[in-house]
């Protein structure tokens, strides 16, 4: 009987409860080969009105730089394959200084977490900047809030 009540407890432990666990803050991506990396800058969460639903938003900055960031936007609560509605790139080097959305035909992306206490996505795909295209590698966004949403 007690090991009937040990398994039970073990198995109500899924692999996919550690794999939904938050992980430590780290926003990175290869462009074209070139390591990238950005600092969480500020979290945010609106009402879209008429909807009932919330809209995320993610800030990033680079290396304290507030000219070289990104924009992450989309549905808050929402996951999997190509959902992120913007995620924006302004001045990433010194011939490309405008602002680019990469999301697009050629960016795949999936959000795996996206809750009140933390956000974990991956992408990778090409965009074009200033009519050069860009390849963009090993891309993760993986965010825990310092302070939870409230719902």
């Amino acid at each position: 009987m007690s090991m009937f009540f040990v398994s039970t407890i073990l198995l109500s432990c899924s692999e996919d409860d550690q794999a939904e666990a938050c992980r430590d803050t780290e926003i990175s991506m290869k462009i074209n080969g070139e390591l990238h990396t950005y600092h969480n800058s500020g979290t945010g969460i609106d009402m879209i009105w008429g909807t009932g639903g919330h809209e995320l938003t993610l800030w990033f900055d680079r290396d304290g730089s507030a000219s070289e960031n990104m924009i992450l936007k989309m549905r808050y609560k929402k996951t999997g394959h190509n959902v992120i509605d913007a995620l924006m790139l302004d001045r990433f080097d010194a011939n490309h200084t405008g602002g680019y959305n990469l999301i697009n035909d050629n960016l795949e992306t999936y959000v795996k977490i996206n809750r009140p206490t933390c956000f974990y996505a991956t992408f990778s795909g090409k965009f074009i900047a200033d009519g050069e295209e860009m390849t963009v590698t090993d891309g993760i966004i993986s965010v825990t809030y310092d302070e939870p949403f409230s719902e």
